[in-house]
């Protein structure tokens, strides 16, 4: 469940979306997820590249398809492109799947993933 606002306009909004399936990845590698929330008051699509891999058409507030990127780096850029306008934002990778969030202020914070409920 996701909770997108915007409290200069006003707009608040839960999302709910099924768990992605968490695919494996090479040794060297991690899978990461895409969520687009820079407008969350619009409904658009955009392309996300990240290590010159992209997922086209993703639409905004919605986990996108698993992207396998290295694992353990300290830097690492995506890139938000909508109608031919790019945001750019770093993030950071571990060993362990996560999430990489764009918010609207062009800042990307990745989440890792519980993976499981054992202890």
């Amino acid at each position: 469940m996701f909770a997108f606002g915007d409290v200069d306009k006003g707009y608040y909004e839960l999302s709910v979306q099924n768990k992605p399936n968490i695919s494996s990845a090479s040794s060297d590698e991690v899978p990461i997820y895409i969520l687009d929330s820079s407008d969350v008051t619009k409904g658009s699509q955009t392309s996300v590249t990240v290590e010159g891999k992209t997922i086209d058409n993703l639409p905004n507030k919605t986990l996108s398809s698993a992207l396998n990127v290295p694992k353990n780096q300290q830097e690492m850029t995506a890139t938000f492109t909508h109608n031919g306008i790019s945001k750019t934002c770093k993030f950071s990778t571990k060993d362990t799947p996560q999430m990489v969030i764009l918010d609207p202020y062009n800042r990307c914070y990745g989440l890792s993933f519980l993976t499981s409920f054992a202890d």
